[in-house]
This record gives C-alpha cells, structure tokens and sequence, in this order.
C-alpha cells in the first residue's frame, strides 16, 4: 500500500488516515461521485512542472452534479467558489483557516497537516500539535471550520492535485493590515517562524518548531 511505503521512508511523521476515527477532529470523508469532475480537472489542469499554484474558482468545474450537491449538502446553497490547488509541496511553512467549510478532491494521492484553531495560543502552535494524514486519490473530505490546513503534501514526485470547494470570494485581496492574521478575505494564515519571506511581508509567525517534511515516494 503506497501509504504504508510513504511512512517507512518518513518514520519521523506518523501519517495517518483520513478513514481513521482520528480525522474526525478535522472533518470527514463525503460519499460522492466525483470521477467525471476529478477527470475533467486532470485533464483540463495538468500539475506545475515546478512550484505550486492556486486557482480560487474556475467557471468549467461548476457545472458538475457532484458541485451542486457539495453546494446543497454542505454550504446550504450560499455561493461558492471551485478551484484547484496543485504543485510540488514537501514542506509545511504555514497553516490557514476559514470561516466555513473547505471541501477537497483528492485529484491524486496527497498529504495534509492539519491542526485547529483553538490549538493556536500565543506564541504559537508548535508543529507537535498537529497530525498527518493520507488523502487517497478520489477522497472528497470536508475540513471542518476552524479547521488548520494548508497547500498539500505531494505524495510522491509526480506532485499533487486537489479540487478546493469554499464560500465564494475566500482568498481574494482585502486592505490587509501588517501584524494581523487576517490576510485575505476569509483566511486567516500563520506563518512559519522560519518562513521568512511571509515574516517580512507583514505575516505573523506563529508556526513553531523545525519545518514539517515529507520524503517523496519516486514515480512509478
């Protein structure tokens, strides 16, 4: 099981599930047909050869009956924006939250590090805090409100891609004050203490400890 090859390259992280009991902390796994929608993202959006990128919404992946439904289901028919997130991520340098729900498509197999908001205390949260969990590809979770998150792990060296589902206009430019956690319409981020180049811009680091990292499976 490619779980089970990703935790004996990386004994230092215990990576769980998100069909273990301990994920219910953070959200929970949503039964849906999504293969048509996942397909479509794939081919229409193939991964960066390089870095990552986020598109907050993307008009083409609304008009799918598993996003209509995600829409009633979860956000009770208020608006939403569907996107994609997708790259190469091996380092955890940051952590974010929302009001409202987060949904996510596993495109591939992907790695999240999540935490909650009520584990950020001042100073900070300590990376000890948080758990590791494995996304198959084809899972569609919801990561509850409060929830702490950020840009996905890569599984292994092809790089990762997932659907993101949230309240529409999250993540989009606001009057941003320096020294605040508020950097975005609806997201509130917490930088790395290392994660320098966020520091500087005016982000508050609040993420402790050495940075979180996951050794890649190579490609089969």
């Amino acid at each position: 099981m490619k779980q089970e090859i990703l935790q004996k390259r990386n004994p230092q992280v215990c990576i769980k599930n998100v069909n273990d009991a301990a994920f219910s902390r953070y959200g929970k796994l949503i039964h849906l047909d999504v293969d048509a929608l996942l397909q479509e993202a794939e081919k229409q959006y193939p991964i960066p050869t390089c870095g990552n990128a986020y598109i907050a919404d993307i008009a083409a992946l609304h008009p799918f009956a598993c996003v209509a439904e995600i829409a009633h289901r979860i956000f009770a028919e208020m608006a939403i924006e569907v996107g994609i997130c997708h790259g190469h991520n091996t380092t955890l340098l940051g952590l974010e939250y929302h009001i409202g729900s987060e949904v996510n498509m596993a495109i591939t197999d992907c790695v999240l590090a999540l935490g909650r908001k009520e584990d950020f205390q001042a100073p900070g949260i300590d990376k000890g805090a948080l758990e590791v969990f494995y996304v198959p590809k084809g899972s569609v979770i919801e990561l509850f409100e409060g929830t702490l998150h950020y840009c996905p792990f890569s599984a292994d060296q092809k790089g990762f891609s997932t659907i993101v589902i949230l309240l529409d206009k999250t993540n989009t430019p606001i009057s941003y004050r320096k020294g605040e956690l508020l950097t975005k319409r609806n997201k509130w981020f917490i930088a790395h203490v290392q994660n320098q180049k966020k520091i500087q811009e005016g982000n508050v680091g609040g993420l402790l400890g050495e940075p979180l990292q996951i050794s890649l499976l190579p490609v089969e």
